[in-house]
């Protein structure tokens, strides 16, 4: 019973904290938020106002992204260490997240470090050896803020949603709020049953996303197409439309529920006129895509459509059957976009 060893509580530290952001910088957490997310990460409140250490955060708002800037001084109000961060995003949640994780380390590295004593270079008895035994460890000197004393192993305090790289694309998806992103852009297409033969489309579309749903809308028209009867005469299509998609977004992946409203027009060659020289079509589809980005601003994205004809049309030639919408179509395109917010 008197040589057992002694239980001891997970060592904390308090600061004394002083956020700012910059006038000029906005979308940025308020300093409860900041506060909160450092607590969460370290499992205990460590911010007090009366606290010897004092750390200064500061964000603000670049050419390109979010700097955030971290600043330590001690009792006696003299600075022992400071750290630069940035981030190219065009939010600032990514920068914030990775400030709170790197104060959440240092204050977690001092509370290792706190010595159990008054006199921080005093030998202690080993936990598990008796009194004389020879067997004893001593308190290493606390380090300056960003420099861990040499043999001291540390507990991390989980990071931005459990990913200790914070560098992956994944954790900084999953540490952003929910925000509206508007994007714009075009592509080309390759249709297939939307006119007699395989034919290209082009397309102008404007999106509007909330993680992780979105709403798009769009215009599109073919290259004309045409078919030759054996008897010479024949007919040209062209084909507009404009149509919807309501996507489920997961990562870059998205999957949609596509509709579309369009007009063919047939102009024939070798007969008067086409019997059916116009009419109104519509389509039910369902598409999958996958978009890649570059920057924070443009993207490009590959996307395959089924489509579904519920409206056939036909077109009549001198009384006779010269094509009919295909009951099911195909849509293989290439987009190039731009966010604007």
């Amino acid at each position: 019973m008197l040589g057992g060893g002694s239980a001891h509580a997970e060592p904390q530290t308090s600061v004394a904290l002083a956020y700012e952001i910059a006038p000029d910088t906005e979308g940025c957490p308020q300093t409860e938020v900041f506060e909160s997310t450092v607590t969460r990460q370290l499992g205990y409140d460590p911010f007090r106002s009366s606290a010897g250490r004092h750390i200064a955060v500061r964000i603000a708002r670049k050419d390109a992204g979010f700097e955030g800037f971290i600043q330590w001084t001690d009792a006696r109000g003299q600075r022992v260490g400071d750290r630069r961060l940035s981030s190219p995003r065009s939010e600032c949640s990514e920068i914030a997240a990775n400030v709170a994780f790197a104060v959440a380390v240092q204050i977690q590295l001092l509370a290792a470090l706190e010595p159990d004593s008054p006199e921080s270079g005093a030998p202690t008895s080993s936990a598990t050896g008796s009194p004389g035994s020879g067997s004893q460890s001593t308190s290493p000197a606390t380090a300056p803020p960003g420099e861990p004393a040499s043999g001291v192993k540390t507990p991390s305090p989980t990071p931005p949603n459990g990913d200790t790289s914070r560098t992956t694309s994944s954790s900084r998806e999953k540490s952003r709020p929910g925000r509206f992103r508007l994007s714009a852009g075009l592509g080309p297409s390759l249709a297939v049953g939307m006119a007699p033969h395989v034919t290209g489309l082009g397309r102008i579309f404007v999106s509007g996303r909330f993680d992780p749903l979105s709403l798009e809308l769009a215009v599109d028209a073919a290259l004309p197409a045409s078919r030759r009867q054996p008897d010479g005469s024949g007919f040209s299509l062209d084909r507009i439309a404009a149509g919807a998609a309501a996507c489920g977004h997961v990562h870059v992946f998205a999957a949609c529920l596509t509709a579309t409203v369009g007009r063919l027009e047939a102009r024939g060659f070798g007969v008067d006129k086409p019997a059916s020289p116009a009419g109104l079509f519509s389509q039910l589809g369902a598409r999958i895509a996958a978009t890649q980005g570059f920057g924070d601003r443009y993207f490009a994205a590959a996307r395959l459509e089924g489509l579904v004809m519920l409206s056939p049309w036909t077109v009549t030639l001198a009384d006779n059957v010269a094509w009919s919408t295909p009951r099911f179509g195909g849509l293989f395109g290439l987009d190039f976009g731009v966010y604007f917010f």
